[in-house]
């Protein structure tokens, strides 16, 4: 999970949106690499992916994250060096970490949150 990247939107809904023409996430991970994060093509290109899949089924309405294994480290941060262009939007990369890990972290976002009120 050390070179996993999840891709999704805010509170209100999950997911970069579905594309019904198309049923290949890496390729609208790539469109939204370019057009979200404003990476240039050529960079986008020279991103490898061991895998990219949807997380869950389309029993949702909503669209579901998207989750990215890449093949390299270096492609992972240069990725979430560009996530400042999302500020503002409804769409977040976030890294992927196992369960565990994942219920300590809203624990402790919980308890951050009471203390900034």
């Amino acid at each position: 999970m050390r070179q996993s990247l999840t891709f999704s939107l805010g509170a209100c809904a999950t997911g970069i949106p579905e594309n019904p023409s198309s049923d290949d996430p890496e390729a609208l991970l790539k469109d939204f690499m370019i057009s979200k994060l404003k990476l240039p093509p050529d960079t986008v290109d020279s991103i490898t992916f061991h895998r990219v899949h949807r997380l869950g089924g389309p029993k949702s309405k909503r669209p579901q994250p998207i989750i990215a294994k890449l093949e390299h480290y270096k492609h992972k941060n240069i990725i979430k060096s560009k996530a400042r262009e999302l500020k503002g939007s409804n769409f977040g990369i976030n890294d992927q970490f196992p369960k565990e890990i994942n219920d300590r972290r809203k624990i402790l976002y919980l308890i951050m949150k009471q203390h900034r009120e």
